[in-house]
């Protein structure tokens, strides 16, 4: 399970399910249909939330736009940013806890899984991968 504060729901009485990553980018990657615009999505939604939580006012329009700016300007490297927040502000740390935590199946993910075959699934889970690592400079493989 991964070590990062997303919202927790128990799926079962054996597994724990990560909401968060369910229906954002590991729900993209086991149900074998994830493009470049998905991740990105993705990436940016959870990095919005991490920073609405640690916001002093609040303001989620405010957040959103000094976001997207810092990452349109190039001041603001999202898949860097959403590392640390795996790794409590270790990038590289951060690529270990989310290998991880993409290897690790719950009752959700074998639900999604289904839908689709064993090939997609590590498709999508290295191109997702690889993407993070080509924008961070964090290394996974």
């Amino acid at each position: 399970m991964a070590e990062h504060n997303g919202l927790k729901n128990l799926g079962s009485q054996t597994a724990k399910e990560d909401i968060d990553a369910l229906i954002g980018y590991k729900g993209d990657v086991y149900s074998g249909d994830m493009g470049v615009d998905d991740i990105k999505s993705d990436i940016a939604a959870y990095n919005i939330y991490y920073r609405m939580r640690n916001s002093e006012n609040g303001n989620i329009w405010e957040t959103m736009t000094q976001y997207n700016e810092g990452v349109s300007e190039g001041t603001i490297n999202g898949s860097k940013e959403f590392l640390s927040h795996f790794g409590n502000g270790d990038p590289e740390k951060g690529m270990e806890v989310l290998k991880k935590d993409l290897d690790s199946e719950t009752n959700g993910i074998d639900m999604l899984k289904k839908k689709t075959t064993p090939e997609r699934i590590a498709a999508r889970k290295k191109e997702f991968l690889d993407y993070i690592t080509d924008e961070s400079g964090v290394a996974w493989g």
